[in-house]
């Protein structure tokens, strides 16, 4: 692994160092390509003492680039990039650092508290490992200096990926989505003393995002550019989607582009594998179950000006509808025979078969303006010529090794029967059997059905697996020739009449000779310098050709996107010209009023409070303030609280159902009803989801945010850490305007090593990473997540205390008839924590005329409460409900709150006091931090002063007060309407956009 950084930049000289941690021994070459295109290089082979101490080989890896001329001559864009050779030239790694992070003089490298790397990627799965001797290190993921969603640790990596180093070594894991090639990826470390910067590298590949809900969100931030492109698709699950990603190259190359397909189950219901090594952006949905997910891009408002249709199938025409208003210009692009393929026996009943067939023709001639790849289907359908086209390499790639001494002929592709590469192998064998010239040829790629590798392998076929995007010009290299297929059977002639391999570009974009099957699509080629047509008769002549050519081979004109550009504008034009949408798409039932594009749902806002636990709507706990606040001065909006569950925990419930001392049985019925709708009387919904695997969360979630139409456009999200699987649901939340409320501190809970506590921890860092608002309950847990670093400096904070809002028709006075026999005491709460067992026993102790009520749950704390419990004036009602608690607080005198406090109970607010102040029933309290101001609340600072107002209170009754209206669930709602100000304008500035 190839590890290194940028120092310094001074004068006319560039700093720092480089090696390879595999094999320290190497000296590696550092090359700088100046704006003119001049070449500057040097060997990292000076020794640094500072290395070596930081446990860096033996140090001798230093560098100092000098340039003809001062270094910030070279300032072009937001970074100085230099590349990492090898002996052989070959590029190993591309560093890069953001000119204004570079200092004039380079720090000595510090002996490491932490070490850690990021791994190559593998199938855009982005892991790595950290080492070191503080057990509670976090692990932070950047791009480009923004932390990447979903990071998941420890994971298990093999062993050999793994360093032998001393101390506490973990890897770490998360999915690659949205990356984009030349990206910066960071790896740092959070613990106690800070953020440690440990690896980056550069991205030689990118990763599409996949998600729909964030998909969605990102199509509607390309829709309200100006000039952006839709290009729609009947399926990407298969290579259709391949040519929507050259009319994609080519449309991004100047302005905003998008992708919206289909993905078909009859074709695997997932992305095409290629196009998951590339960073295209895609809107994709699942044609089973379709219409929600219209529902969710109509409701988004989703418009385009301009739409691309790939492919006349009904599909590709039906996206178009679905994201076009009356004026979308609208462009239809040729590259196979449809109507031959709509008519395989596998697609007769299907929306993109024989049955739609007429349909798909009849809008077709509704477009005149038409794009194509081929010269036949230009001709036969007045198109312009718009190629496969490709973008060169900045350079030549250097060719990997050949494998034999024997000429390669390369094939790179989709590899199936009907592609006839058996018969290639038997033409490449006849080749060599004629010429004396030993030749093999070589097939990579997706090769279906298994069988075909062994036929392959007989055949004497040297057989690959699928090429990674990022290596296609490097594999094509290696090979003296490229094969882009073979010739057909006469019967497939209605199929080739049309076709034109994209093998071809990709060929003439490395400089290598391509071998072409003759047909009428390609016959245009037959003088363009590097393509040798050829028939199966004359294969063996066209290859002599071939390897005999030393004419320079690039890409014409028409292959490359500067070219396409031309045909694009003119089909613009053309579609500007002719009939809109409005009247080409007729009949599909998809377009909305452009003046309207937030009809319906969407222009219902709604707030989702999504839960850390399971008993929201039980206790009356702050999530159930917020929603009953935001609802009474909302009453038009969905207040949801949104909670999700393990299908094991619901298990684990069950178990408990039948004990008293527990809230199993509240929690299931909760559940149940709120897995129903459930809807309080004061009209917020409680919803929970289920989720079978942690693996399948983020999958339920999604599925229940478009059934619900809860998306971007019209929710704000209330997050209250620690959410449950929060590293699988990150991705998805994060498209969602958010509020973060941290209404305790859970760093605290365990020892520092417990892996449970980092967990919490990395989730605290990356809530508070600057990209949402975050409330806190008081000012001593915003203090202590500022200074231990958990908060950005961009993070906007605020300090909203708890408060309590009555739920819809309770009654507050006393009950009239209620006991006069006595004090009637009330502890109600979470027993298994903060009590002090000995002070209530004091309490029950004090006097026989004294009844002490607790309620609550109390599994953990079994043993001090059955010993309370000896005292026949202690009453213990079990867990009730909020409702429950109002009603029994009609028949009490006095609550109390005897509580110690630790770790975790400093940095609370406690809710129950605003409760019982609601309903005017007095408090006696100890002292513990975040009691704030309550009129009916006595704080007393130690047991013997408690015991001697509870004393004093036996024979002078504690009068009830009632407390003024608080305003501080209207600060709470303020918040939340200053969020939604700021999506209100980024929809309308969208909306605009669709107007003009």
């Amino acid at each position: 692994m190839i590890r290194g950084n940028i120092e310094a930049v001074k004068g006319c000289t560039i700093q720092g160092w480089v090696a390879d941690d595999q094999d320290w021994a190497a000296r590696l070459e550092v090359c700088f390509i100046t704006r003119r295109g001049r070449l500057v290089r040097s060997t990292a082979n000076q020794p640094r003492d500072d290395l070596q101490r930081a446990g860096i080989g033996q140090g001798q890896y230093g560098f100092a680039l000098q340039l003809p001329w001062p270094v910030d001559f070279e300032r072009d864009g937001g970074a100085l990039v230099i590349e990492v050779r090898d002996a052989q030239g070959t590029v190993l790694r591309r560093m890069s650092r953001a000119w204004s992070d570079i200092p004039a003089d380079p720090a000595p490298l510090a002996g490491p508290r932490t070490r850690g790397r990021l791994l190559p990627l593998q199938d855009g799965r982005i892991t790595g490992w950290i080492a070191g001797a503080d057990p509670g290190i976090v692990p932070v993921v950047t791009l480009d200096g923004r932390p990447l969603p979903g990071l998941r640790f420890p994971v298990e990596l093999p062993r050999e990926m793994l360093p032998r180093l001393p101390g506490h070594v973990f890897g770490f894991a998360l999915e690659g989505r949205g990356l984009v090639r030349g990206g910066q990826l960071a790896l740092q470390a959070q613990g106690p003393q800070g953020r440690e910067m440990l690896d980056d590298i550069c991205l030689e590949t990118g990763r599409p995002e996949t998600g729909f809900i964030a998909q969605l969100e990102a199509a509607r931030r390309i829709a309200a550019q100006p000039g952006a492109i839709a290009i729609t698709c009947w399926d990407g699950s298969h290579n259709p989607i391949g040519r929507a990603k050259v009319l994609f190259d080519v449309a991004r190359h100047r302005r905003p582009a998008i992708i919206l397909s289909y993905l078909h189950r009859d074709f695997g219901g997932t992305l095409w594998p290629p196009l998951m090594d590339s960073d295209a952006v895609l809107l994709t949905l699942p044609w089973e179950g379709r219409h929600r997910h219209e529902a969710a891009i109509r409701q988004s408002g989703l418009r385009f000006d301009t739409v691309w249709i790939s492919k006349a199938r009904l599909p590709s025409f039906r996206l178009a509808a679905l994201v076009s208003h009356p004026r979308t210009a609208l462009m239809l692009d040729f590259d196979d025979n449809e109507d031959q393929f709509s008519r395989s026996d596998h697609a007769r009943d299907r929306a993109h078969g024989v049955a739609a067939l007429n349909l798909a023709a009849d809008l077709a001639a509704r477009i005149p303006a038409r794009t194509a790849a081929s010269i036949t289907l230009c001709n036969d359908f007045g198109a312009l010529m718009l190629r496969h086209v490709r973008t060169p390499p900045p350079a030549r790639p250097a060719a990997m090794a050949a494998p034999s001494a024997a000429l390669a002929v390369g094939f790179v592709g989709t590899v199936r029967k009907h592609k006839r590469l058996i018969e290639a192998a038997a033409a490449v064998k006849a080749f060599s059997a004629t010429t004396g010239i030993a030749a093999q040829l070589h097939v990579l790629g997706d090769i279906s059905p298994d069988s075909m590798v062994q036929e392959l392998t007989q055949a004497g076929v040297v057989v690959g697996g699928k090429v990674p995007s990022g290596d296609l010009a490097t594999r094509l290299a290696g090979f003296d020739v490229v094969l882009s297929g073979f010739s057909p059977e006469a019967e497939d002639n209605a199929v080739t009449r049309y076709q034109i391999s994209s093998k071809i570009g990709d060929a003439l974009a490395v400089g290598k000779p391509v071998l072409v099957p003759q047909s009428p699509s390609v016959q245009d080629l037959a003088h363009v310098p590097g393509v040798f047509l050829f028939t199966p008769d004359s294969f063996t002549a066209s290859l002599m050709q071939a390897l005999s050519f030393s004419a320079e081979i690039g890409l014409p004109e028409t292959f490359t996107v500067e070219g396409a550009q031309v045909t694009l504008e003119t089909a613009e034009a053309l579609a500007c010209a002719a009939a809109r949408a409005g009247t080409a798409l007729a009949g599909l039932d998809y377009l909305a009023d452009p003046a309207d594009p937030l009809a319906g749902e969407a222009g219902r806002p709604v707030l989702v409070l999504f839960w850390k636990q399971q008993d929201a709507g039980l206790y009356g706990r702050r999530v159930d303030q917020i929603a009953r606040g935001y609802r009474a001065a909302h009453p038009g909006h969905r207040v949801i609280v949104l909670e999700m569950m393990h299908a094991d925990q619901e298990k684990d419930l069950h178990g408990l159902e039948g004990r008293f001392l527990s809230e199993a049985g509240h929690l299931l019925d909760l559940a149940a009803r709120k897995r129903r709708g459930h809807v309080d009387r004061d009209g917020v919904e409680y919803r929970q989801i289920t989720y079978p695997t942690d693996d399948q969360a983020a999958r339920c979630l999604e599925s229940w945010l478009v059934d619900e139409g809860v998306l971007p456009i019209n929710t704000v999200m209330v997050l209250f850490p620690i959410l449950p699987v929060h590293d699988r649901l990150e991705p998805i939340l994060a498209a969602y305007p958010q509020l973060v409320d941290v209404v305790d501190n859970q760093i605290l809970w365990g020892s520092l090593n417990d892996l449970r506590r980092r967990q919490r921890s990395a989730q605290y860092l990356r809530l508070l990473d600057g990209r949402a608002q975050a409330v806190f309950n008081s000012e001593a847990n915003l203090h202590f997540f500022r200074t231990a670093g958990y908060l950005a400096p961009e993070t906007e904070t605020a300090i909203i205390p708890n408060w309590y809002q009555l739920p819809a028709g309770v009654r507050t006075a006393p009950e009239p008839d209620r006991p006069q026999d006595g004090l009637h005491l009330l502890y109600s709460g979470n027993m298994n924590d903060r009590i002090d067992w000995d002070l209530m026993a004091r309490i029950a102790a004090l006097s026989p005329a004294l009844r002490l009520h607790l309620v609550g749950t109390a599994a953990r704390s079994i043993g001090p409460l059955l010993a309370l419990l000896e005292s026949p004036n202690v009453i213990y009602h079990g867990p009730l409900d909020e409702t429950q608690v109002l009603a029994l607080i009609r028949h009490i005198d006095l609550a109390i709150m005897p509580h110690l406090v630790d770790e975790a109970s400093a940095y609370m607010n406690p809710l129950k006091v605003h409760m019982f102040a609601a309903m005017g029933l007095p408090v006696l309290a100890t002292q513990v931090p975040g009691l704030g101001p309550c009129p009916s609340l006595h704080v007393v600072g130690d047991a013997s002063a408690f015991l001697a107002e509870l004393q004093a209170m036996l024979h002078n009754r504690p009068p009830r007060c009632t407390a003024p209206a608080s305003d501080t669930g209207r600060r709470y709602v303020a918040l939340i309407d200053g969020i939604r100000q700021m999506q209100a304008g980024a929809v309308d500035l969208c909306a605009r956009d669709v107007r003009a």
